[in-house]
Order: structure tokens, then sequence, then C-alpha cells
């Protein structure tokens, strides 16, 4: 009997950072179909090849201060570089399914830049057809070369660390 097949969905993201004035966060919660809406560009989720690869439009993330969304769209450069792309080997998938590995290795690309990541997840929920994980890493904004941002004559300054949450959903393929 072959190995059933998963298919790997983001379910949710945010990333999350402070100031020294206040915290901040944007989300995205990616509709049930996995796909975004036109006007963000394309599909959330490819998989045609041994790397599953989440194209996470910025524009597409919400926030409750529209002053600071905008200067996250800025930072991320998001008319330069509209998409965050993450990139996860399907052996790592493989692996949560056998409950193998307590690591989620990706790759993540900010602004043009790609680094290896490493994280910790949990997995919430398990059933015969259907996994959800979640899970978290923090990213340094220096590694993607991205300084962070100062306003009001520098006395505000956002923290170089962001904070990032996922929720993804592997779903067992019917053969």
């Amino acid at each position: 009997m072959p190995e059933p097949k998963w298919k790997c969905f983001l379910k949710y993201i945010s990333i999350e950072g402070e100031t020294n004035i206040n915290n901040f966060q944007f989300y995205y919660s990616v509709p049930y179909s996995d796909s975004i809406p036109a006007i963000y560009g394309t599909p959330i989720c490819r998989s045609d090849t041994d790397v599953v690869i989440y194209t996470i439009p910025v524009l597409a993330f919400k926030g409750e201060n529209p002053m600071m969304l905008d200067d996250f769209h800025d930072l991320l450069n998001a008319s330069e570089y509209p998409n965050i792309i993450v990139q996860i080997e399907k052996e790592v998938f493989r692996n949560i399914v056998m409950e193998k590995s307590p690591r989620l290795d990706l790759q993540l690309t900010l602004a043009g830049v790609t680094n290896r990541v490493s994280t910790h997840y949990l997995i919430r929920k398990r059933t015969s057809e259907r996994i959800l994980i979640e899970g978290n890493f923090s990213v340094r904004l220096e590694e993607y070369n991205l300084k962070p941002p100062r306003k009001f004559f520098g006395l505000v300054r956002v923290n170089d660390y962001l904070t990032i949450d996922y929720n993804i959903i592997l779903f067992k393929v019917a053969q």
C-alpha cells in the first residue's frame, strides 16, 4: 500500500515586534481554500517540487495601527519585494506526520534576503486526516539587511527582533 499523501496549508501567520513605547502585531489569516484575493497576486502555496513554497503578500497583512502597518510595508520594501516567501522541504512534513522530529526547518525570505531558520512547533490537533501545527521563531531585522525604523526624530524606535507565529494544517489527500 503506498504511503498516503498530505497537503500542507499555511493557515495563519503573525509578525510581532516592539518599539521603545509599545508592541505591534501584523497578521494574515489564509482563507480556507488556501488562496488569496486576486488583488494580492499569486496563490499562497505551491508544492510541485520537493519543497513547499508559501508566498505571502506583504500588503495582505492587517494590523490595528494603520501608520505602523504602512511603516511595515515600507520596511519590507513591499513595492520592490511584494511577498514574504517561506520554503519548507516536503521531507520536514513527512517527519512531522511520522512524529520523527520536534523541529521545523525552513528558509525565510524578507525583502529579497533569504536565511535558514530552525523552529520548534507543537501539534495542537491530530486526527487520522488532519494535523494542526503551531510554532514560532524570532528573527533579527539586521539578518535581512533591514534597519529598524525610527520615527519622530528618533523618539520611537523599533527593536531589531521580530517574532513570527504560524499555523500550518496538514490534510491527508484521498488517493
